[in-house]
Parts: structure tokens; C-alpha cells; sequence
């Protein structure tokens, strides 16, 4: 049925989900811990990423299919993501922060999009499927990211997030010929 066809792209939403906890609810954290940037910076510049990536990524979530859009933030997604792990100068910090902006700024409304093609008579339906998906990788995201602080510090935090984002790198394609496949 309908709901089944969105159950794929609601789990790339959720991995995509955890990518976005990670930063946003672990960064006050880690300018305690690691000092350097301030959280205030942090987000600072994530929103002004964002909205960039809004701006600049708009006519290339037209022209590009659902995979090559979903790997691309994907990849800057955890390669911000993966920067973090290790600590470091500031200015690796802001460089994370602007990558994870730009990730998100392009999945975000790839994955909306792509819902919404899949349920054409059904745009309500499809956007809370994909906020279902992404607001429950960011809710379980952040209890299993907080059970790996525990485990394995801040850098282990975010490695698996990073790994756990690249998780929705295998659906890229599968996204993509459900699309073209028309389910």
C-alpha cells in the first residue's frame, strides 16, 4: 500500500535524522568538553550553512535524482560529523558545523520531495511520513548516541553518528528506482 512504499525513504530520513541530533543535540557538550568554539558559534554557523545550502542547493535538487542528492549529503553530512570526532582547533569545529549545514540543507528537501513524489494525491501524508522518519532517528538517534557517549566518549559519539548517516548511503540508489519505478 501507500504507507508501504514510504517506509524506505522514512528510514533514510531517520539515519539522516541521527546526523542532525548528533550536532544539534551533543554541540553544547562538546564546547564544554573540548572548549574552543562556543555552542552559540556552533549553531551560528550551522544556520547561516543552512540557509546557504537552502539558497544555492534549490535549482540542484531540481536538476539531480534522489541519489545523487542523498549521497552528496550524505557524505558532507558525516564528513562534518567525522571531523568532530577527533577533536581539534576551532576552526575544524566551524568547518564541521558548515558541513552538517550544508548535508542537511540538501537532504532535508530531497527526502521531503521524494515522499511527496511517491504520494502525489497525498502531500499531508507524505510530509508526516518523512517528519515521522526524521523526528524518530532524531529521538532514537539521541538515546543511542547518548548510550555511546557513555561507552566511548565524544569522539566515539561522533563517529557513529557519522557511520550511521552513511548508513543511507546504500538506499540511494533504492530511492532512486523507486522513484523511477513509480513505487
Amino acid at each position: 500500500g501507500p504507507l508501504g512504499r514510504l517506509l524506505l525513504p522514512m528510514l533514510a530520513s531517520a539515519l539522516v535524522g541521527v546526523g542532525f541530533a548528533a550536532f544539534f543535540q551533543f554541540a553544547p557538550l562538546l564546547a564544554e568538553r573540548r572548549g574552543g568554539l562556543a555552542t552559540g558559534a556552533l549553531y551560528t554557523i550551522y544556520g547561516l550553512g543552512i540557509i546557504a545550502a537552502r539558497v544555492l542547493g534549490g535549482r540542484l535538487l531540481d536538476r539531480w535524482s534522489i541519489a545523487r542528492t542523498l549521497a552528496l549529503a550524505c557524505a558532507l553530512t558525516a564528513g562534518g560529523l567525522g571531523l568532530l570526532a577527533p577533536g581539534g582547533r576551532p576552526a575544524l569545529a566551524a568547518l564541521a558545523a558548515a558541513l552538517v549545514a550544508a548535508g542537511m540543507g540538501l537532504s532535508h528537501p530531497a527526502l521531503l520531495a521524494h515522499h511527496a513524489a511517491l504520494l502525489p494525491a497525498a502531500p499531508g501524508r507524505a510530509s508526516a511520513a518523512f517528519y515521522m522518519g526524521f523526528d524518530l532517528g532524531i529521538g532514537l538517534g539521541s538515546a543511542l548516541l547518548g548510550v555511546v557517549l557513555q561507552l566511548a566518549g565524544l569522539g566515539g559519539l561522533y563517529a557513529a553518528a557519522a557511520l550511521l548517516t552513511l548508513g543511507a548511503l546504500p538506499l540511494a540508489p533504492l530511492l532512486a528506482r523507486q522513484r523511477a519505478g513509480g513505487g
